[in-house]
């Protein structure tokens, strides 16, 4: 299976990325820049 994580960097993301990791599936991965978005 191909999942996407938002978030995937941090907390609950990056365990739940890591778990489908291991599971054997695809992951694509987002995360904002900890410095945030600019205009």
């Amino acid at each position: 299976m191909i999942v996407l994580v938002t978030g995937a960097t941090a907390g609950f993301g990056e365990c739940i990325t890591r778990r489908f990791i291991q599971q054997g599936h695809k992951v694509i991965a987002l995360a904002v820049a900890r410095s945030g978005c600019r205009s």
